[in-house]
């Protein structure tokens, strides 16, 4: 009977010693972070910064990313992410998000309206849909990279808009990690993965040339996670999630020998960002 009370309670102590556990985010294995971020930390509140402590917990994550970013949605029926990075309504996207009609907002709101019967009135709730749709700014197709804007003025009752992602001014470098957070609507699960290349070219088309960076990843990523948020390990934007890239390698006869997938971000400089949002400013002013 002793024997099993102290197995009780050393087993009651590995419970607690693990659902305490402290996740570095430097230290999280791409294969084990959809097990181990779970939501162990629910109660704690949103005021975890990442750029005060690297100490990551799964629901406070969550709760970082979230409120920074936008579900879109389309005409056609597809679903794609904005990351927000100005107070003022200006987000980063896909370019493929926006490509065959302008995306939308979408809410739902109950409206208490009174049906009468036979019996007499009763109160019901009725769902009413708000579409909100989106400006197009800036839309580069041949890199899949798009700056928007959503109306304040229309979602205001809906959303909060002080909070905006932080724009990391340094480049991501090779074999470092890049974290994101899926598309609510799907899932919402946390991924992570190494970066495996970075290469940095230049768009030349139209009157202002400018740099722009692709970042290869093991971070996997869905349909529905395109425009979503590529975040370094201090939870800055180092990316916007584009797409998935499959590679094929092939013998001297043309026999596959091996298939690999690797996801594909995109990175501009913020200086370049924030000269576009400014001039679009002061079109609006004029």
């Amino acid at each position: 009977m002793k024997n099993l009370c102290i197995l009780k309670l050393s087993l009651f102590s590995l419970f607690l010693a693990v659902g305490c556990e402290t996740l570095r985010i430097e230290d999280i294995d791409p294969k084990e972070l959809t097990q181990k971020l779970q939501p162990a930390h629910a109660q704690q509140e949103e005021s975890f910064d990442p750029y005060e402590g690297m100490v990551i917990y799964g629901q406070r994550f969550r709760n970082y990313v979230h409120p920074r970013t936008l579900e879109l949605f389309t005409e056609e029926g597809t679903t794609g992410l904005a990351v927000r990075v100005t107070e003022d309504g200006y987000c980063l996207t896909a370019a493929h998000v926006c490509s065959k009609s302008i995306p939308f907002l979408k809410f739902l709101t109950l409206k208490d309206t009174v049906k009468e019967t036979k019996r007499g009135r009763l109160k019901i709730q009725k769902k009413i849909e708000t579409k909100v749709p989106v400006e197009i700014i800036r839309r580069f197709a041949d890199i899949d990279f798009a700056l928007i804007k959503i109306p304040l003025d229309q979602v205001a009752e809906w959303q909060d808009h002080s909070k905006v992602f932080k724009l990391s001014d340094e480049a991501p470098l090779a074999e470092s990690r890049v974290f994101s957070f899926g598309n609510p609507i799907l899932g919402n699960l946390p991924t992570s993965g190494q970066i495996l290349r970075v290469i940095q070219k230049t768009h030349e088309k139209g009157p202002q040339p400018f740099d722009y960076t692709f970042i290869e990843s093991s971070m996997p990523i869905r349909t529905g996670d395109s425009g979503g948020p590529a975040l370094n390990f201090k939870g800055d934007l180092v990316g916007v999630n584009s797409c998935i890239v499959g590679m094929v390698w092939k013998d001297a006869t043309g026999e596959v020998e091996g298939e690999f997938e690797y996801s594909r971000s995109i990175r501009i400089d913020p200086k370049i960002i924030f000269s576009w949002i400014e001039e679009h400013r002061k079109k609006n002013k004029s």
